[in-house]
C-alpha cells in the first residue's frame, strides 16, 4: 500500500442520498450496494432503501489504472456510512475492512485491497479457501519509511475492469501448479526476508522476478509478462538505468518503481520525463503506506 494518489471523501446527513466530486456516481452506486446489503434504515434511523446522506469526493486517483481506487472507494463509502450510524473512533479492524467490503461488493477475486484499507503495508493473502469468502491475509511487514515509490501513469491508457475483465480471466489458461509453487517460494524464501530485514537490494529484485513471472500467466491477454507499447518499453528502460525493483500494477497503465528515498525517487521522476518526453505520463512518488485507512467523526 503507497500514501499517494490518495482517497478522501467525507459523508454528511442530508435530506436525501446526493454526492460531488470526482468518482460521484460511482460513490452514489456504492452508497445504493451498501444499503442493500445492510439493514440500514434500522442501525442509521434513516428511512427508505437509500442512505440519507451527501457524499463529498475531495480527492480521488484516477479509475483503472492498477491503483485499486474502486475497492477503496467501496470500502471507504461503506465505512462512511457505518460511522455514519455509529460514530466512534475506534481504529479500522480486518473484520471491520472485511464486512465494509461485502456490503460493498468488493473483494471477490483479490482481498489485497481489503486488507490494506485496514491495516497498510507489505501484504500478502492467502487465496479464496471457499467460494464466496474473502481470502486471508497471511502476512504483513512494514517497509522503510524513507523508502519511495515512483508511479508512472500513462494517461491514455486503462486497465482492464468489469465484464471485460471477466472474460479476461475466463479465457486465460490455467495456471499450471509448478508455477504457483515457484511463485510462492519467491515469495517466502525470497521476497519477505528480504523485506522483513529492510534490504533494499534483495527486495528490489525479488518484487521484479515475482512481477516478471505472474505477468507471463497474463502474456496471451497483454501481450508479455507487461501491457504491451509503453509499459513494456518502461520496464525495459528502468531496469536498464540499474533500478531494481520494478514492475506493473495489476493489468496497468501504471508501473512502479522502488527507490532508498525521496531524493532518489524525484531525480527518477525527472529522468523518466526528459527520456519519454513525447508520451503523456503521470510520474507520481509514493511513500509505503503503513497504516490503514484514517476514519473521523465530529
Amino acid at each position: 500500500m503507497v500514501d499517494a494518489p490518495g482517497l478522501s471523501i467525507t459523508l454528511r446527513r442530508a435530506q436525501k442520498l446526493s454526492a460531488a466530486g470526482p468518482l460521484a456516481e460511482r460513490a452514489l452506486h456504492f452508497a445504493r450496494q451498501v444499503a442493500a446489503n445492510w439493514d440500514l434504515a434500522s442501525a442509521a434511523a434513516m428511512p427508505g432503501s437509500e442512505p440519507a446522506c451527501h457524499i463529498e469526493i475531495e480527492s480521488a486517483p484516477p479509475e483503472h489504472v492498477g491503483l485499486g481506487t474502486g475497492t477503496q472507494l467501496g470500502l471507504a463509502v461503506a465505512a462512511g456510512l457505518a460511522r455514519l450510524a455509529i460514530p466512534t473512533s475506534d481504529p479500522v479492524t480486518d473484520s471491520d475492512a472485511v464486512r465494509w467490503a461485502r456490503w460493498a461488493g468488493r473483494g471477490e477475486r483479490s482481498a489485497i485491497g481489503t486488507h490494506g484499507f485496514a491495516r497498510g503495508g507489505l501484504l500478502v493473502e492467502g487465496g479464496k479457501r471457499a467460494p464466496g469468502s474473502v481470502s486471508p491475509l497471511v502476512s504483513r511487514l512494514e517497509l522503510p519509511d524513507a523508502w519511495r515509490f515512483v508511479l508512472l501513469i500513462d494517461r491514455e491508457k486503462r486497465g482492464l475492469s468489469g465484464a471485460q475483465e471477466c472474460r479476461a480471466f475466463a479465457d486465460l489458461p490455467p495456471t499450471q501448479p509448478e508455477v504457483t509453487a515457484a511463485l510462492c517460494r519467491e515469495v517466502l524464501v525470497d521476497l519477505l526476508p528480504a523485506a522483513a530485514e529492510g534490504d533494499f537490494d534483495a527486495l528490489g529484485e525479488s518484487l521484479y522476478r515475482y512481477g516478471h513471472e505472474s505477468g507471463l500467466l497474463f502474456a496471451q491477454r497483454q501481450g508479455g509478462a507487461y501491457a504491451a507499447g509503453l509499459q513494456t518499453e518502461l520496464v525495459a528502460w528502468l531496469r536498464g538505468s540499474g533500478v531494481r525493483g520494478v514492475g506493473q500494477s495489476s493489468w496497468g497503465p501504471t508501473i512502479f518503481a522502488l527507490t532508498r528515498d525521496s531524493d532518489q525517487a524525484a531525480r527518477l521522476a525527472a529522468d523518466v520525463e526528459r527520456q519519454f518526453s513525447a508520451v503523456r505520463l503521470t510520474a507520481i512518488v509514493a511513500a509505503p503506506a503503513n497504516g490503514g485507512a484514517l476514519i473521523t467523526c465530529d
